[in-house]
């Protein structure tokens, strides 16, 4: 891609971001919270598809903390059932209880076998899951078994829900018991935003897992949690953090089946070799 292309890509990115904002702006936060809501989201999926040359924007941000301070005035219908909190009470047993809050969690990909790492690092914390858009994907069976482990609970969100009923319920769910509030999230979700702009809720860490792209939620994290100089420089500088950390990815490190010895002669490698290994996405 060259220089020039690409000044121009994130310049019309831009400028059609910015049409998206527009027409927002045009909706009754009180009337239309719903709807605003799932515009934002909207928005933000544009630009974490489409970079518009930012990493973070607070008018999103403001618009899903307004309807957040005025959560309690909505209500919505019954729908073939309560709408209280259908999600159990997590007590303390005496030890830290650490709620992970992921959009989606996959069999496979990085930021679920990191939730798992971090609860199987921490032996000393009890690890619950919370699950806000899992629709039909499976969880993962060895990620339920080390949450059981630790005495914590894994659970789902309705994913057709209204995104205010669920921010609602998540509010309740850390009303009681929760020490701290870890948010794995994809780049658009705003559940999280609107169920904690209160004060009235434990502390909130952020895992900037995404920190390449556009996302939004930066509002409601006490801290940042980055693990590379890059996504560090990028949160201080271009996304409103109050606070950042440098944290190692947690890695589940097992015993290796073969020696160094073993596998460089499997390989065909010199002693005196040097490999490069390179993972990711496409």
């Amino acid at each position: 891609m060259s220089e020039r292309w690409d000044k121009a890509y994130l310049k019309e990115c831009s400028v059609l971001y910015e049409k998206l904002c527009t027409l927002l702006s045009r909706l009754d936060i009180r009337r239309d919270a719903e709807m605003i809501l799932q515009c934002i989201e909207q928005v933000a999926r544009f630009a974490r598809h489409h970079h518009p040359g930012r990493f973070a924007d607070g008018l999103l941000d403001n618009k899903a903390l307004e309807i957040g301070r005025h959560l309690k005035e909505y209500t919505f219908p019954a729908s073939g059932g309560d709408t209280d909190c259908p999600f159990p009470s997590l007590t303390r047993d005496g030890s830290h209880h650490v709620l992970h809050v992921a959009t989606t969690v996959l069999v496979y990909g990085g930021h679920t076998r990191l939730i798992n790492n971090w609860m199987k690092n921490d032996t000393d914390s009890c690890h619950s899951l919370l699950l806000i858009d899992q629709h039909s994907e499976r969880v993962p069976g060895w990620l339920t078994d080390t949450i059981k482990n630790q005495n914590g609970e894994v659970m789902q969100f309705p994913s057709d829900a209204p995104l205010l009923q669920k921010a609602q319920w998540l509010r309740q769910v850390v009303s009681t018991g929760i020490d701290l509030v870890v948010l794995h999230l994809h780049p658009y979700d705003m559940v999280p935003i609107v169920a904690f702009a209160t004060q009235k809720c434990p502390p909130v860490a952020m895992m900037d897992h995404a920190d390449h792209l556009f996302w939004i939620g930066s509002s409601v994290a006490d801290v940042m949690i980055n693990f590379r100089e890059s996504g560090l420089s990028l949160s201080r500088h271009r996304r409103y953090s109050r606070a950042n950390v440098l944290m190692p990815l947690p890695m589940e490190m097992p015993r290796p089946v073969t020696t160094r010895e073993e596998a460089r002669c499997a390989l065909e490698l010199q002693e005196a070799d040097v490999m490069v290994m390179s993972i990711g996405s496409a």
